[in-house]
Formats: C-alpha cells, sequence, structure tokens
C-alpha cells in the first residue's frame, strides 16, 4: 500500500506537473486537458501518415454450511440453547471468527461466505489548471476475481471560449493474489477508450491496460483502496493512472491522476459517494 500511495502522490506532485506542461495553460490559451486533446489529434494524424468451473452436491454442502452457522452462532450466544440434529450433524464444522463457516472436504474447504458483490462509486473531480470532471464506476467482486466497469468524463473552458471534453470509459478483469486477509491485493488487465470533442479537431483512441489494486479493510467503515495501470494506446500513445481513495461509511475521498505522454497529467482531488 505504501509504494501505491508514494507513486500516485510522485506523478501529482508539481515537478511531475512541470515536467508535463505545468498546471497553468501556456499557448493558445489551451489547458490540460486541450493540450492533452491537441495531442491524441497529434499522435493520431501523424500514425495515419505513416500508414470457474463447480462440482456436483456444492449447492448441498453449503446449505447445510448456512443451517450450521446459524446453529452454532445461536449455540455460541446462549449455551441453553436448545440441542438438535445440528448438533451431530455440525460437528465437522468450525464457527470462524467473521461468523462463516467452512467444512474440510478432500482437503479443500467449502466455505458459506456470500457469493459475488457489487460496489460502485459517483463523484466530482477537481482538476488542477484545468476544469474537472465526473466519474461513476461499478464493480463485480467475489472471493477470487472481480470485474470493474468505470466511465469518466473531462471537461474544460477554454480562454478562446471553446469547450473541450474527453470521455474516458474503461473495462477490467482482475484476479486475486493470495489468501483472504484485511488486505488483499488484485491484478487486473483490461481496456481503455478515449473520446474528445475538441472545436480544434476531435479524435478517438483505444488500448489494453495493465494494473494491481489494493485494498485495506481498516474496520467495517473505513476502506483505503489504491490502483496503479499502465495503458498501451494507439498511435503510440502511452500513459500511467493512479488512485487513492479512502471510503468512510458512504463517504469517499480520493486523488486521482491520468498522465498521457501526449500532454500535461490530468491530476487532482476527488469527491463522490460509495454505494
Amino acid at each position: 500500500m505504501r509504494t501505491v500511495l508514494l507513486a500516485v502522490i510522485a506523478l501529482s506532485s508539481p515537478a511531475f506537473a512541470d515536467r508535463t506542461g505545468g498546471v497553468h495553460p501556456s499557448g493558445g490559451g489551451s489547458g490540460p486537458l486541450g493540450q492533452v486533446s491537441a495531442g491524441l489529434a497529434g499522435a493520431a494524424a501523424s500514425s495515419g501518415a505513416q500508414g470457474s468451473s463447480g462440482t456436483t452436491g456444492s449447492n448441498s454442502i453449503l446449505d447445510r454450511a448456512e443451517g450450521c452457522r446459524r446453529y452454532l452462532g445461536a449455540r455460541e450466544r446462549d449455551p441453553a440453547y436448545r440441542n438438535t440434529i445440528y448438533d451431530h450433524d455440525c460437528s465437522g464444522y468450525a464457527l470462524q471468527a467473521d461468523a462463516s463457516v467452512h467444512q474440510n472436504v478432500d482437503g479443500g474447504f467449502a466455505s458459506s461466505d456470500p457469493g459475488a458483490t457489487v460496489t460502485g462509486f459517483a463523484g466530482a473531480q477537481k482538476v488542477i489548471g484545468s476544469d474537472g470532471s465526473f466519474s461513476l464506476a461499478l464493480a463485480v467482486v467475489d472471493r477470487r476475481l472481480r470485474l470493474d466497469g468505470s466511465v469518466t468524463q473531462y471537461y474544460e473552458n477554454e480562454m478562446s471560449g471553446a469547450r473541450v471534453t474527453m470521455m474516458a470509459p474503461e473495462i477490467s478483469a482482475g484476479i486475486h493474489l493470495g489468501a483472504d486477509a484485511p488486505t488483499r491485493v488484485w491484478l487486473q488487465t483490461g481496456v481503455m477508450y478515449l473520446s474528445t470533442s475538441d472545436p480544434a479537431g476531435s479524435t478517438s483512441n483505444a488500448g489494453p491496460t495493465i494494473g494491481a489494486r489494493i485494498e485495506h479493510r481498516a474496520s467495517n467503515d473505513l476502506t483505503i483502496a489504491g490502483t496503479v495501470e499502465a495503458a498501451y494506446l494507439q498511435d503510440g500513445v502511452h500513459g500511467v493512472a493512479g488512485r487513492v481513495g479512502v471510503r468512510f461509511h458512504h463517504v469517499e475521498a480520493a486523488l486521482r491522476v491520468l498522465d498521457l505522454d501526449v500532454g500535461p497529467a490530468l491530476y487532482g482531488p476527488e469527491l463522490g459517494v460509495g454505494f
């Protein structure tokens, strides 16, 4: 987690902004987003010129595990709770601290943990030196796999009065590395698509991404998450994206950065609601 935090903070430092063109627009009244849009269009023009499986009976095991979870939980809360047939049938189960039940089956484990869960985020970002962005993200997550989808709309009003926007949808799949723990690491790969709307010349670009996500559940109400990924787009455009966020209950604050090698980094604080 410390490595991801340091990486994203370094990406968003003033020195980093100076390297990519600074946080203040220069030349022609174009801000960072306008320069990124022009860079993508230039890259496109230059390129154009150059020419899980299951096993039989698993449902019955999980149904029995759920019954044992309830029975053992009741017995733990009240030792005088009535004895039932579960007292015999559940002797091979163990009630875990997180109230899930596991049964040893041929050297493996069947769990009563819930299946996939759906989480989401909707928020707004202040892009330093530009105007901002709006984002919506959804994720479907189970114990080993996750599927993430997001869309971000960047916008900027130029000094000339023109309005530049860039839509950046992305979809990715990830696999969980290691055992279940408060800190979880995911290896992810996906596809990023960029589409600009610019009076000076609109363009679009797409390509694969690869990266990692780290989540740390500090408590039931507090979660810290960080992502970093590299993007390899068409027309020789490369980029790096990162985000570090803290969610408390349903409120989430984050620092997000998108740095394409055709213009300044688009970075800044983000605030929104998680669900």
